[in-house]
């Protein structure tokens, strides 16, 4: 994700004025606030696209807490259970405590990448 969008960046005219020149070798690249910023972006959207299975995963590991419910059902049953007695919704539950987490996380992950390696000349 972060790949994609750090292309897009370089190569589209829409973020021209987001890239700066390099001293050492004269390519352009991202700044190191752009590059925290689509680590966050990038981040936002994998959470946004994986936490419907993380959320059956991690009711899959309590299942055995609640043996009157949710006990020894396979995901397919899960997500019938879900979608039947919450919606769509239920798939999304606890979203915004996990993208308070993610977002600064993978934004100084990306951003500390980029650092790094314009600092060791690896780019």
């Amino acid at each position: 994700m972060y790949g994609s969008l750090k292309e897009e960046a370089l190569e589209s005219d829409r973020f021209i004025n987001f890239r700066v020149i390099d001293s050492r070798t004269n390519k352009e690249r991202l700044g190191f606030l752009v590059s925290l910023g689509l680590g966050a972006v990038s981040g936002s959207l994998s959470a946004v696209i994986t936490y419907p299975v993380d959320v059956i995963r991690r009711r899959m590991q309590i299942q055995s807490l609640h043996l009157n419910t949710m006990s020894d059902k396979t995901v397919r049953q899960h997500m019938r259970y879900i979608l039947k007695h919450e919606g769509m919704s239920g798939f999304y539950r606890g979203l915004s405590i996990e993208l308070m987490k993610v977002v600064p996380m993978v934004g100084t992950m990306f951003g500390t990448y980029e650092f790094l390696r314009m600092q060791l000349e690896l780019s």
